[in-house]
């Protein structure tokens, strides 16, 4: 047996955007006789962001997958359900709200029972926070005041193309 046989490539951050947005537009095509309101379409960024401001004023290096996450598309929140729980990961809209997202999100992350790492915060799932592990770009529930947390995703890319639009 080959030892590259369970080495398998990791899936790259616009190619997870790229399976959720689709079975979005899908969702969205069966249901277009209902009144629903549909997303703004996604934009693929063109330009790359530069972190190294905000990492500096943080204090701290950018996991890679959040700065990916943060710089693959322009979209609107994502919402749906990962194992049948319902799911809102935040969308990024511009380029002008980045730096004020990476703050916010390393600062609701920063005071908890969970201080030895920096967590973000990538959306929530009620009544969970879904963070993001800064060292590890493991994808966190967690109930700050219960101090409980539960493995969501090894990684966001596993989560976005996990995420469906119906139950």
């Amino acid at each position: 047996m080959s030892e590259n046989f369970d080495k398998r490539e990791k899936m790259g951050m616009k190619e997870a955007f790229d399976i959720f947005f689709q079975k979005r537009e899908d969702f969205y095509r069966k249901y277009k006789d209902v009144d629903l309101p549909v997303p703004m379409k996604p934009v693929l960024q063109s330009a790359s962001i530069d972190f190294a401001e905000i990492e500096d004023k943080l204090g701290f290096e950018i996991h890679p997958s959040i700065k990916e996450y943060l710089s693959t598309y322009w979209f609107q929140d994502i919402e749906g359900f990962f194992q049948y729980q319902n799911m809102n990961l935040f969308g990024i809209l511009s380029e002008k709200e980045i730096d004020k997202t990476i703050e916010i999100g390393f600062c609701v992350g920063a005071d908890h029972y969970l201080k030895e790492n920096k967590y973000w915060v990538i959306g929530a799932s009620d009544p969970e926070i879904i963070m993001v592990n800064n060292s590890t770009g493991e994808v966190t529930g967690v109930i700050l005041y219960e101090e409980s947390t539960e493995h969501i995703a090894d990684s966001i890319e596993e989560l976005i193309k996990n995420i469906e639009c119906e139950v």
